[in-house]
């Protein structure tokens, strides 16, 4: 099965891509390793290399991949190879508690961090939810209605698994 899931940040797009990949051993991509070369110094990849890197992961059999980058994924083939496209929606409450939580365990060093944490990402992290909700989540959805396909609105990790069992049958 072909899985795109998506949805702002903090909204667990990657914990349960995780989970589902770990559950059904299909492999996992996040859109954020295909743009950014993290080592030594995180270098942003050209967008025709990410372009090209998801068109070849969506050649394969059986896939997920997540994230929110809308700037570009339009323009590969994912919205008409996917089988199933999930786009997670849990309480915008629920969500700002995440990035905060996440700030402060990657500040103590509990929880990796691909980035150094700093005041202004977690402002950035913030504005990027709002912005989420007020205009991209509506992208998403257009971009969902070119491919002609169906948009599966999750709340959490169960929401996923159901569909996935769903869509899978």
């Amino acid at each position: 099965m072909k899985v795109y899931i998506c949805g702002s940040v903090g909204s667990g797009k990657t914990t349960a891509a995780r989970r589902l990949s770990e559950q059904t051993k299909w492999p996992n991509w996040s859109l954020d390793d295909l743009t950014w070369i993290r080592e030594p110094v995180a270098k942003k990849r050209s967008e025709q290399e990410r372009i090209a890197m998801v068109n070849e992961i969506c050649q394969r059999e059986d896939f997920i991949i997540e994230g929110a980058q809308l700037g570009w994924i339009g323009k590969t083939t994912l919205f008409d190879v996917a089988d199933l496209l999930i786009v997670l929606e849990p309480r915008p409450l629920l969500v700002r508690w995440r990035i905060d939580s996440r700030f402060v365990k990657q500040c103590l060093h509990v929880e990796k961090a691909a980035y150094q944490p700093t005041w202004q990402g977690l402002k950035d992290m913030h504005r990027w939810q709002r912005q989420y909700d007020q205009t991209d989540k509506w992208r998403i959805r257009d971009l969902v209605n070119q491919a002609k396909k169906t948009v599966t609105v999750c709340h959490d990790f169960e929401d996923v698994w159901q569909a996935v069992h769903q869509d899978h049958k």
